[in-house]
Protein backbone atom coordinates (compact mmCIF):
# COMPACT_ATOMS: atom_id res chain seq x y z
CA UNK A 1 0.00 0.00 0.00
CA UNK A 2 1.40 3.36 -0.96
CA UNK A 3 2.61 5.61 1.83
CA UNK A 4 0.63 8.64 0.73
CA UNK A 5 -2.57 6.63 0.99
CA UNK A 6 -1.74 5.52 4.51
CA UNK A 7 -1.17 9.03 5.73
CA UNK A 8 -4.01 10.38 3.61
CA UNK A 9 -6.70 8.47 5.46
CA UNK A 10 -5.21 8.95 9.00
CA UNK A 11 -5.58 11.79 11.46
CA UNK A 12 -3.76 15.09 11.22
CA UNK A 13 -0.48 14.76 13.12
CA UNK A 14 0.14 17.48 15.72
CA UNK A 15 3.25 18.03 17.84
CA UNK A 16 2.71 20.10 21.01
CA UNK A 17 5.79 21.58 22.70
CA UNK A 18 4.67 23.15 25.94
CA UNK A 19 5.00 23.03 29.67
CA UNK A 20 2.75 20.64 31.55
CA UNK A 21 0.44 23.49 32.56
CA UNK A 22 0.16 24.89 29.05
CA UNK A 23 -0.27 21.42 27.55
CA UNK A 24 -3.30 20.76 29.78
CA UNK A 25 -4.82 23.94 28.42
CA UNK A 26 -3.98 23.26 24.76
CA UNK A 27 -4.77 19.58 24.33
CA UNK A 28 -8.55 19.82 24.85
CA UNK A 29 -8.79 22.37 22.02
CA UNK A 30 -7.43 19.78 19.55
CA UNK A 31 -10.20 17.27 20.23
CA UNK A 32 -10.16 13.72 18.83
CA UNK A 33 -9.57 14.70 15.21
CA UNK A 34 -5.82 14.88 15.64
CA UNK A 35 -3.02 12.46 16.45
CA UNK A 36 -1.18 14.44 19.14
CA UNK A 37 2.39 13.98 20.32
CA UNK A 38 3.09 15.99 23.47
CA UNK A 39 6.76 16.91 23.90
CA UNK A 40 7.92 18.41 27.17
CA UNK A 41 9.96 21.55 27.55
CA UNK A 42 12.78 22.51 27.46
CA UNK A 43 13.25 21.82 23.77
CA UNK A 44 15.36 18.71 23.16
CA UNK A 45 18.12 18.97 20.54
CA UNK A 46 16.88 15.73 18.93
CA UNK A 47 13.13 15.26 18.58
CA UNK A 48 12.16 11.65 17.89
CA UNK A 49 8.74 11.16 16.32
CA UNK A 50 7.60 8.20 14.19
CA UNK A 51 6.58 10.61 11.42
CA UNK A 52 6.81 14.34 10.76
CA UNK A 53 3.87 16.37 12.15
CA UNK A 54 1.49 18.39 9.98
CA UNK A 55 1.04 21.07 12.68
CA UNK A 56 3.47 22.20 15.39
CA UNK A 57 2.08 24.13 18.39
CA UNK A 58 4.72 25.82 20.58
CA UNK A 59 4.34 27.61 23.91
CA UNK A 60 6.41 30.81 23.91
CA UNK A 61 7.33 33.46 26.46
CA UNK A 62 9.13 36.02 24.30
CA UNK A 63 9.80 36.85 20.63
CA UNK A 64 13.46 35.85 20.71
CA UNK A 65 12.58 32.41 22.00
CA UNK A 66 9.82 31.98 19.37
CA UNK A 67 12.18 32.81 16.50
CA UNK A 68 14.85 30.47 17.81
CA UNK A 69 12.39 27.59 18.04
CA UNK A 70 11.00 28.40 14.61
CA UNK A 71 14.51 28.13 13.19
CA UNK A 72 15.30 24.82 14.92
CA UNK A 73 11.94 23.17 14.24
CA UNK A 74 11.88 24.42 10.66
CA UNK A 75 15.11 22.56 10.01
CA UNK A 76 13.67 19.35 11.51
CA UNK A 77 10.15 19.53 10.03
CA UNK A 78 10.33 21.85 7.00
CA UNK A 79 6.83 20.96 5.73
CA UNK A 80 4.98 21.53 9.01
CA UNK A 81 2.67 24.46 9.80
CA UNK A 82 3.94 26.38 12.88
CA UNK A 83 1.70 28.11 15.43
CA UNK A 84 2.97 29.78 18.61
CA UNK A 85 0.81 30.19 21.74
CA UNK A 86 1.62 32.75 24.43
CA UNK A 87 1.90 31.23 27.84
CA UNK A 88 0.29 34.27 29.53
CA UNK A 89 -2.50 34.80 27.03
CA UNK A 90 -2.24 38.61 27.36
CA UNK A 91 -0.99 39.44 23.86
CA UNK A 92 2.26 40.97 25.12
CA UNK A 93 4.38 38.98 22.65
CA UNK A 94 2.45 39.68 19.47
CA UNK A 95 3.90 43.08 18.59
CA UNK A 96 7.40 42.01 19.50
CA UNK A 97 7.13 38.89 17.33
CA UNK A 98 5.81 40.78 14.31
CA UNK A 99 8.84 43.08 14.36
CA UNK A 100 11.31 40.30 15.12
CA UNK A 101 9.85 38.04 12.40
CA UNK A 102 10.14 40.79 9.80
CA UNK A 103 13.78 41.36 10.74
CA UNK A 104 14.53 37.61 10.61
CA UNK A 105 12.78 37.14 7.27
CA UNK A 106 9.99 34.89 8.60
CA UNK A 107 6.53 35.47 7.21
CA UNK A 108 3.29 34.01 8.40
CA UNK A 109 4.57 33.16 11.86
CA UNK A 110 1.30 33.15 13.79
CA UNK A 111 0.92 33.89 17.48
CA UNK A 112 -2.31 32.79 19.16
CA UNK A 113 -3.40 34.85 22.11
CA UNK A 114 -6.51 32.73 22.74
CA UNK A 115 -5.58 29.20 21.73
CA UNK A 116 -8.93 27.68 22.66
CA UNK A 117 -10.66 29.82 20.03
CA UNK A 118 -8.16 29.63 17.20
CA UNK A 119 -6.39 26.27 17.32
CA UNK A 120 -9.35 24.30 15.83
CA UNK A 121 -9.18 26.56 12.78
CA UNK A 122 -5.46 25.89 12.28
CA UNK A 123 -6.07 22.19 12.82
CA UNK A 124 -8.58 22.17 9.94
CA UNK A 125 -6.22 24.21 7.78
CA UNK A 126 -3.37 21.77 8.41
CA UNK A 127 -5.65 18.86 7.55
CA UNK A 128 -6.73 20.49 4.28
CA UNK A 129 -3.12 21.26 3.36
CA UNK A 130 -2.04 17.71 4.17
CA UNK A 131 -4.86 16.34 1.98
CA UNK A 132 -3.92 18.66 -0.87
CA UNK A 133 -0.25 17.67 -0.63
CA UNK A 134 -1.21 13.99 -0.57
CA UNK A 135 -3.30 14.40 -3.71
CA UNK A 136 -0.48 16.32 -5.37
CA UNK A 137 1.98 13.53 -4.59
CA UNK A 138 -0.48 10.99 -5.97
CA UNK A 139 -0.91 13.05 -9.13
CA UNK A 140 2.87 13.29 -9.56
CA UNK A 141 3.20 9.52 -9.16
CA UNK A 142 0.40 8.92 -11.66
CA UNK A 143 2.08 11.22 -14.16
CA UNK A 144 5.34 9.33 -13.71
CA UNK A 145 3.42 6.08 -14.21
CA UNK A 146 1.90 7.43 -17.44
CA UNK A 147 5.32 8.46 -18.71
CA UNK A 148 6.91 5.13 -17.83
CA UNK A 149 4.19 2.89 -19.23
CA UNK A 150 3.98 4.83 -22.48
CA UNK A 151 7.75 5.07 -22.95
CA UNK A 152 7.95 2.14 -25.38
CA UNK A 153 5.80 0.28 -27.90
CA UNK A 154 7.85 -2.87 -27.38
CA UNK A 155 5.43 -5.34 -25.83
CA UNK A 156 7.88 -6.94 -23.42
CA UNK A 157 9.20 -3.62 -22.12
CA UNK A 158 5.69 -2.28 -21.77
CA UNK A 159 4.54 -5.38 -19.85
CA UNK A 160 7.51 -5.02 -17.51
CA UNK A 161 6.75 -1.33 -16.95
CA UNK A 162 3.10 -2.07 -16.11
CA UNK A 163 3.81 -4.80 -13.56
CA UNK A 164 6.71 -2.94 -11.96
CA UNK A 165 4.54 0.15 -11.62
CA UNK A 166 1.69 -1.85 -10.06
CA UNK A 167 4.18 -3.35 -7.59
CA UNK A 168 4.99 0.13 -6.29
CA UNK A 169 1.35 0.93 -5.50
CA UNK A 170 -0.08 -2.36 -4.18
CA UNK A 171 1.68 -5.07 -2.22
CA UNK A 172 1.55 -8.60 -3.67
CA UNK A 173 4.08 -11.42 -3.86
CA UNK A 174 3.34 -12.42 -7.48
CA UNK A 175 2.13 -10.56 -10.58
CA UNK A 176 1.07 -11.88 -13.98
CA UNK A 177 0.02 -9.99 -17.11
CA UNK A 178 -2.07 -11.72 -19.76
CA UNK A 179 -2.73 -10.13 -23.17
CA UNK A 180 -5.56 -10.84 -25.57
CA UNK A 181 -4.65 -12.75 -28.73
CA UNK A 182 -5.13 -11.13 -32.12
CA UNK A 183 -8.20 -13.27 -32.83
CA UNK A 184 -9.66 -12.49 -29.41
CA UNK A 185 -10.02 -16.17 -28.48
CA UNK A 186 -7.18 -16.55 -25.98
CA UNK A 187 -5.29 -14.83 -23.20
CA UNK A 188 -1.53 -15.26 -23.54
CA UNK A 189 0.90 -14.80 -20.65
CA UNK A 190 3.08 -11.80 -21.52
CA UNK A 191 5.08 -11.56 -18.29
CA UNK A 192 5.18 -12.82 -14.70
CA UNK A 193 7.03 -11.44 -11.67
CA UNK A 194 7.62 -13.32 -8.41
CA UNK A 195 6.03 -16.58 -9.60
CA UNK A 196 8.03 -19.46 -8.07
CA UNK A 197 6.06 -22.43 -9.39
CA UNK A 198 5.89 -23.72 -12.95
CA UNK A 199 2.73 -22.63 -14.77
CA UNK A 200 0.91 -25.50 -16.42
CA UNK A 201 -0.38 -23.34 -19.26
CA UNK A 202 0.73 -20.04 -20.77
CA UNK A 203 -2.51 -19.67 -22.73
CA UNK A 204 -6.07 -19.39 -21.40
CA UNK A 205 -9.27 -19.67 -23.44
CA UNK A 206 -11.43 -16.57 -23.00
CA UNK A 207 -14.48 -18.78 -22.36
CA UNK A 208 -12.72 -20.71 -19.59
CA UNK A 209 -13.90 -20.91 -15.99
CA UNK A 210 -10.72 -19.84 -14.18
CA UNK A 211 -10.31 -16.71 -12.06
CA UNK A 212 -8.55 -14.73 -14.79
CA UNK A 213 -11.10 -15.77 -17.42
CA UNK A 214 -14.00 -14.83 -15.12
CA UNK A 215 -12.59 -11.34 -14.63
CA UNK A 216 -12.35 -10.97 -18.42
CA UNK A 217 -15.89 -12.18 -18.96
CA UNK A 218 -17.34 -9.90 -16.26
CA UNK A 219 -15.15 -6.95 -17.32
CA UNK A 220 -14.82 -6.09 -13.64
CA UNK A 221 -12.09 -6.28 -11.02
CA UNK A 222 -12.55 -9.44 -8.97
CA UNK A 223 -11.01 -10.45 -5.63
CA UNK A 224 -10.88 -13.99 -4.29
CA UNK A 225 -9.78 -14.56 -0.70
CA UNK A 226 -8.76 -17.82 0.95
CA UNK A 227 -12.22 -19.33 1.41
CA UNK A 228 -13.30 -18.54 -2.13
CA UNK A 229 -10.07 -19.92 -3.54
CA UNK A 230 -10.53 -23.19 -1.69
CA UNK A 231 -13.99 -23.60 -3.24
CA UNK A 232 -12.96 -22.51 -6.77
CA UNK A 233 -11.87 -24.70 -9.66
CA UNK A 234 -8.33 -26.13 -9.62
CA UNK A 235 -5.89 -23.25 -9.67
CA UNK A 236 -3.82 -24.53 -12.56
CA UNK A 237 -2.14 -21.19 -13.20
CA UNK A 238 -1.25 -19.85 -9.76
CA UNK A 239 0.78 -20.72 -6.73
CA UNK A 240 -0.83 -23.31 -4.48
CA UNK A 241 -0.07 -21.22 -1.39
CA UNK A 242 -2.16 -18.25 -2.59
CA UNK A 243 -4.06 -16.54 0.20
CA UNK A 244 -5.76 -13.97 -2.01
CA UNK A 245 -5.98 -13.33 -5.75
CA UNK A 246 -6.97 -10.08 -7.45
CA UNK A 247 -7.75 -10.04 -11.19
CA UNK A 248 -7.95 -6.69 -12.97
CA UNK A 249 -9.21 -6.55 -16.59
CA UNK A 250 -7.59 -3.86 -18.73
CA UNK A 251 -10.29 -2.37 -20.94
CA UNK A 252 -10.20 0.03 -23.90
CA UNK A 253 -13.44 1.16 -25.59
CA UNK A 254 -15.35 -1.65 -23.90
CA UNK A 255 -12.94 -4.36 -25.08
CA UNK A 256 -10.64 -6.31 -22.76
CA UNK A 257 -7.04 -6.12 -24.02
CA UNK A 258 -5.47 -7.90 -21.06
CA UNK A 259 -5.81 -9.03 -17.45
CA UNK A 260 -3.46 -8.35 -14.52
CA UNK A 261 -3.40 -11.01 -11.79
CA UNK A 262 -1.97 -10.22 -8.35
CA UNK A 263 -1.36 -12.99 -5.80
CA UNK A 264 -0.77 -12.68 -2.06
CA UNK A 265 0.50 -15.34 0.31
CA UNK A 266 -1.83 -16.44 3.14
CA UNK A 267 0.15 -14.49 5.75
CA UNK A 268 -0.10 -11.25 3.74
CA UNK A 269 -3.84 -10.81 4.20
CA UNK A 270 -6.48 -10.09 1.58
CA UNK A 271 -6.92 -7.20 -0.84
CA UNK A 272 -9.04 -4.31 0.45
CA UNK A 273 -11.12 -1.55 -1.13
CA UNK A 274 -8.15 0.83 -1.17
CA UNK A 275 -6.08 -1.66 -3.21
CA UNK A 276 -8.93 -1.94 -5.69
CA UNK A 277 -9.34 1.84 -5.97
CA UNK A 278 -5.63 2.40 -6.59
CA UNK A 279 -5.50 -0.31 -9.27
CA UNK A 280 -8.60 1.07 -10.96
CA UNK A 281 -6.86 4.43 -11.28
CA UNK A 282 -3.76 2.81 -12.75
CA UNK A 283 -5.75 0.53 -15.05
CA UNK A 284 -6.81 3.40 -17.34
CA UNK A 285 -3.15 4.25 -17.98
CA UNK A 286 -2.06 0.61 -18.28
CA UNK A 287 -4.95 -0.30 -20.62
CA UNK A 288 -4.06 2.41 -23.12
CA UNK A 289 -0.35 1.55 -23.02
CA UNK A 290 -1.06 -2.17 -23.47
CA UNK A 291 -3.52 -1.55 -26.30
CA UNK A 292 -1.00 0.62 -28.15
CA UNK A 293 1.75 -1.99 -27.85
CA UNK A 294 -0.56 -4.82 -28.94
CA UNK A 295 -1.73 -2.96 -32.02
CA UNK A 296 1.82 -2.05 -32.89
CA UNK A 297 2.87 -5.71 -32.53
CA UNK A 298 -0.06 -6.87 -34.67
CA UNK A 299 0.70 -4.28 -37.36
CA UNK A 300 4.36 -5.25 -37.30
CA UNK A 301 3.40 -8.91 -37.57
CA UNK A 302 1.19 -8.20 -40.58
CA UNK A 303 4.07 -6.34 -42.19
CA UNK A 304 6.32 -9.34 -41.65
CA UNK A 305 3.69 -12.02 -42.33
CA UNK A 306 2.55 -13.75 -45.50
CA UNK A 307 -1.13 -12.95 -46.08
CA UNK A 308 -2.04 -16.44 -47.27
CA UNK A 309 -0.15 -18.95 -45.12
CA UNK A 310 0.40 -16.72 -42.04
CA UNK A 311 4.04 -17.77 -42.12
CA UNK A 312 6.76 -15.13 -42.14
CA UNK A 313 7.40 -13.43 -45.48
CA UNK A 314 10.67 -12.89 -47.32
CA UNK A 315 11.03 -9.42 -45.75
CA UNK A 316 11.20 -10.91 -42.25
CA UNK A 317 13.31 -13.82 -43.49
CA UNK A 318 16.13 -11.56 -44.67
CA UNK A 319 16.12 -9.53 -41.44
CA UNK A 320 16.12 -12.65 -39.25
CA UNK A 321 18.82 -14.41 -41.25
CA UNK A 322 21.11 -11.36 -41.19
CA UNK A 323 20.71 -11.20 -37.41
CA UNK A 324 21.42 -14.93 -37.04
CA UNK A 325 24.51 -14.77 -39.24
CA UNK A 326 25.89 -11.90 -37.13
CA UNK A 327 25.20 -13.88 -33.96
CA UNK A 328 26.76 -17.02 -35.45
CA UNK A 329 29.86 -15.00 -36.45
CA UNK A 330 30.13 -13.57 -32.93
CA UNK A 331 29.81 -16.91 -31.12
CA UNK A 332 31.38 -19.18 -33.72
CA UNK A 333 28.21 -21.23 -34.23
CA UNK A 334 26.65 -22.44 -37.51
CA UNK A 335 23.31 -21.50 -39.07
CA UNK A 336 21.64 -23.29 -41.99
CA UNK A 337 19.08 -22.43 -44.67
CA UNK A 338 16.71 -24.87 -46.36
CA UNK A 339 15.12 -23.71 -49.62
CA UNK A 340 12.30 -25.79 -51.08
CA UNK A 341 10.03 -25.60 -54.09
CA UNK A 342 6.92 -27.74 -54.65
CA UNK A 343 7.17 -30.09 -57.63
CA UNK A 344 4.52 -29.68 -60.33
CA UNK A 345 2.39 -27.30 -58.28
CA UNK A 346 1.09 -25.67 -61.47
CA UNK A 347 -0.76 -28.89 -62.22
CA UNK A 348 -2.75 -28.50 -58.97
CA UNK A 349 -3.90 -25.04 -60.03
CA UNK A 350 -4.71 -26.23 -63.55
CA UNK A 351 -6.67 -29.28 -62.38
CA UNK A 352 -8.46 -28.01 -59.25
CA UNK A 353 -8.34 -24.23 -59.60
CA UNK A 354 -6.46 -21.47 -57.78
CA UNK A 355 -8.65 -21.61 -54.66
CA UNK A 356 -7.62 -25.22 -54.04
CA UNK A 357 -4.04 -24.25 -54.85
CA UNK A 358 -4.11 -21.50 -52.22
CA UNK A 359 -5.57 -23.84 -49.59
CA UNK A 360 -2.91 -26.40 -50.44
CA UNK A 361 -0.16 -23.85 -49.81
CA UNK A 362 -1.67 -23.28 -46.36
CA UNK A 363 -1.53 -27.02 -45.68
CA UNK A 364 2.11 -27.16 -46.79
CA UNK A 365 2.87 -24.27 -44.44
CA UNK A 366 1.33 -26.23 -41.55
CA UNK A 367 3.45 -29.30 -42.36
CA UNK A 368 6.59 -27.16 -42.38
CA UNK A 369 5.75 -25.32 -39.15
CA UNK A 370 5.06 -28.62 -37.36
CA UNK A 371 8.33 -30.14 -38.56
CA UNK A 372 10.84 -27.72 -36.99
CA UNK A 373 11.85 -26.36 -33.59
CA UNK A 374 10.37 -23.26 -31.96
CA UNK A 375 13.68 -21.47 -32.53
CA UNK A 376 13.56 -22.15 -36.29
CA UNK A 377 11.85 -19.79 -38.72
CA UNK A 378 9.63 -20.85 -41.62
CA UNK A 379 8.86 -18.32 -44.36
CA UNK A 380 6.98 -18.31 -47.63
CA UNK A 381 9.56 -16.95 -50.05
CA UNK A 382 7.09 -16.45 -52.85
CA UNK A 383 4.69 -18.52 -54.99
CA UNK A 384 5.20 -22.15 -54.03
CA UNK A 385 8.71 -21.58 -52.61
CA UNK A 386 9.44 -21.80 -48.89
CA UNK A 387 12.56 -21.11 -46.84
CA UNK A 388 13.58 -22.36 -43.40
CA UNK A 389 16.29 -20.87 -41.18
CA UNK A 390 17.80 -23.20 -38.58
CA UNK A 391 19.95 -21.36 -35.99
CA UNK A 392 22.87 -23.23 -34.41
CA UNK A 393 22.50 -26.01 -36.97
CA UNK A 394 25.27 -27.31 -39.21
CA UNK A 395 24.94 -28.62 -42.77
CA UNK A 396 24.67 -32.32 -41.83
CA UNK A 397 21.88 -31.73 -39.29
CA UNK A 398 20.07 -29.47 -41.76
CA UNK A 399 20.24 -32.23 -44.37
CA UNK A 400 18.58 -34.63 -41.92
CA UNK A 401 15.85 -32.07 -41.21
CA UNK A 402 15.26 -31.42 -44.91
CA UNK A 403 15.02 -35.15 -45.63
CA UNK A 404 12.49 -35.61 -42.82
CA UNK A 405 10.33 -32.77 -44.19
CA UNK A 406 10.65 -34.16 -47.73
CA UNK A 407 9.22 -37.50 -46.58
CA UNK A 408 6.39 -35.83 -44.65
CA UNK A 409 5.30 -33.80 -47.66
CA UNK A 410 5.47 -36.83 -49.93
CA UNK A 411 3.38 -38.92 -47.51
CA UNK A 412 0.84 -36.20 -46.74
CA UNK A 413 -2.62 -36.41 -48.28
CA UNK A 414 -3.49 -32.89 -49.37
CA UNK A 415 -7.03 -31.78 -50.13
CA UNK A 416 -7.02 -28.00 -50.41
CA UNK A 417 -10.78 -28.08 -50.00
CA UNK A 418 -11.19 -30.35 -53.05
CA UNK A 419 -13.46 -33.37 -53.10
CA UNK A 420 -10.55 -35.77 -53.50
CA UNK A 421 -7.10 -35.90 -51.90
CA UNK A 422 -3.83 -35.78 -53.79
CA UNK A 423 -0.08 -36.02 -53.15
CA UNK A 424 2.74 -33.53 -53.61
CA UNK A 425 6.49 -33.66 -53.55
CA UNK A 426 9.13 -30.96 -53.11
CA UNK A 427 12.78 -30.37 -54.04
CA UNK A 428 15.16 -29.12 -51.36
CA UNK A 429 18.43 -27.22 -51.28
CA UNK A 430 20.57 -26.79 -48.13
CA UNK A 431 23.34 -24.29 -47.40
CA UNK A 432 25.12 -23.51 -44.13
CA UNK A 433 27.15 -20.67 -42.63
CA UNK A 434 30.14 -20.51 -42.68
CA UNK A 435 30.66 -23.62 -44.82
CA UNK A 436 28.96 -22.36 -48.00
CA UNK A 437 28.61 -18.60 -47.51
CA UNK A 438 29.38 -15.92 -44.94
CA UNK A 439 26.71 -13.37 -45.98
CA UNK A 440 22.98 -13.86 -45.42
CA UNK A 441 21.83 -13.13 -48.98
CA UNK A 442 24.52 -15.43 -50.43
CA UNK A 443 23.37 -18.18 -48.06
CA UNK A 444 19.86 -17.97 -49.55
CA UNK A 445 21.26 -17.93 -53.09
CA UNK A 446 23.41 -21.02 -52.39
CA UNK A 447 20.42 -22.92 -51.00
CA UNK A 448 18.32 -21.80 -53.98
CA UNK A 449 20.94 -23.07 -56.43
CA UNK A 450 21.09 -26.40 -54.58
CA UNK A 451 17.31 -26.63 -54.87
CA UNK A 452 17.54 -26.23 -58.66
CA UNK A 453 20.08 -29.07 -58.69
CA UNK A 454 17.50 -31.20 -56.85
CA UNK A 455 14.93 -30.24 -59.50
CA UNK A 456 17.34 -31.28 -62.21
CA UNK A 457 17.92 -34.63 -60.42
CA UNK A 458 14.36 -35.90 -61.00
CA UNK A 459 12.89 -33.73 -58.18
CA UNK A 460 11.64 -34.94 -54.76
CA UNK A 461 15.17 -34.97 -53.38
CA UNK A 462 17.55 -33.00 -51.17
CA UNK A 463 20.83 -31.45 -52.39
CA UNK A 464 23.61 -29.79 -50.40
CA UNK A 465 25.10 -26.60 -51.77
CA UNK A 466 28.47 -26.81 -53.54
Amino acid sequence: MIASEQSGKGKTRVAVLASETAARRLLPTLGNAAEVSSLALPLSPSLALSSAPDLVVCEISDARQALEWRRKLGAIWPQALFVSCENNGQGQTHGQLVSASREAGYHGHVVLEQAALHLPFFLRYAEQRRTAETQLRRLERLLRAVSRMHASLDQQRMASAILEEFQQWVQAESWLLYTISEDGQFLELALSLGVRTRLQSLTLAVNGSGLVERALQQKEITVFNQGELDESEPRRNRQRAAGAVLCLPLIVDGNVVGVVEAIRHPDSGGFDALDERVLRELSAVASTALNNSLRFAWAERLYMQDDLTRLYNSRYLRQFLESEVKRARRYGSPVSVIFLDLDGFKQINDRYGHRVGSETLKEVGEVLANSVRETDVVARYGGDEFTLVLPETGAESALITAERIRRRIAEQQFRGGAAESFHLTASFGVAAYPRHAEVAIELIEKADLAMYEAKAANKNTVKLAQ
